[in-house]
C-alpha cells in the first residue's frame, strides 16, 4: 500500500515476468495487511476520465492527443502511472494510457440504467486491460484496431491473494 487508498501493483505475464507497474485502488484493500505486500490474481479495469478515440494508430500519432513532452509523442500502445512521479502519501490511481482497441461493446449498468462503453485494449508490453467509458460521452463504438488514449483511473479486484514471501 502506498497510502490508505492506493496500492502499487506489478502486472506480470504468464511466465511471471513484469510487464508494468501501476497505482491502483484495490476493492478489497480494507481486508489486506497494510504493512506487508501480497501476491495475487486480479482483474484490472481502467475507468476513462478524459480519453479520446482515434480510428487508427496513425491517426493517433498525428493528433495532439499523442503529444507528451514536446516534441515527443506517445506510442499508440503506452502506459504510465502518475504515482511514479509523486510521494506515496499523495499517490492516486490515475494513469496515462494509450492502447489498441481489441474489441468493444455497449453495456447498460443495471443499478443506474446508464450506458457504458466497455473495451479491451492492448497497451505497453502487451498488457491487455478492460477500459470503461461513459456511454453518453462516447456515442459510437471505438473501431477495432483504433486507439483509445487519455487519463484513466485504475481499479483492481483481487480474485485470490496471499501474503508475499518477500
Amino acid at each position: 500500500m502506498l497510502n490508505n487508498e492506493v496500492a502499487m501493483a506489478t502486472v506480470v505475464d504468464e511466465r511471471g515476468e513484469p510487464l508494468t507497474s501501476m497505482a491502483v485502488v484495490i476493492e478489497q484493500r480494507r481486508l489486506l495487511p497494510a504493512d506487508k505486500p501480497v501476491d495475487g490474481m486480479a482483474s484490472i479495469v481502467a475507468l476513462g476520465t478524459s480519453v479520446s478515440i482515434h480510428g487508427s494508430p496513425e491517426d493517433f500519432g498525428e493528433s495532439d492527443a499523442s503529444l507528451f513532452l514536446a516534441p515527443r509523442r506517445m506510442a499508440a500502445e503506452s502506459f504510465g502511472s502518475h504515482a511514479v512521479l509523486i510521494e506515496p502519501a499523495q499517490a492516486r490511481a490515475f494513469a496515462l494510457l494509450s492502447g489498441r482497441v481489441l474489441k468493444a461493446e455497449r453495456r447498460t449498468v443495471v443499478q443506474t440504467g446508464r450506458e457504458i462503453v466497455v473495451m479491451e485494449a492492448r497497451t505497453a508490453g502487451g498488457f491487455v486491460v478492460t477500459v470503461c467509458l461513459d456511454g453518453a460521452a462516447h456515442s459510437g463504438l471505438p473501431p477495432v484496431g483504433g486507439t483509445v488514449s487519455g487519463t484513466v483511473f485504475m481499479v483492481a479486484s483481487l480474485d485470490t491473494w496471499q501474503k508475499s514471501q518477500s
